[in-house]
């Protein structure tokens, strides 16, 4: 019941998914995806919708720090 009030309040269908999908980019190679882990800007990555490289950070920075 949740998911179709949620569906209707924001106005979502299957098609905006399929545009999503198309729309999203991979990295070429293992080593793009691995270097792409490290953001150039941590402050950067924390603000925007980047989660992976902010919990690398993080995980790093907890790392260094023992």
């Amino acid at each position: 019941m949740f998911s179709i009030i949620t569906a209707r309040l924001f106005n979502l269908n299957a098609n905006q998914l399929i545009e999503y999908k198309e729309s999203a980019s991979r990295p070429a190679d293992v080593a793009a995806a691995l270097l792409n882990l490290a953001p150039d800007n941590i402050f950067a990555a924390v603000s925007s919708n980047s989660v992976l490289p902010a919990v690398f950070m993080a995980v790093l920075i907890g790392a260094a720090s023992l």
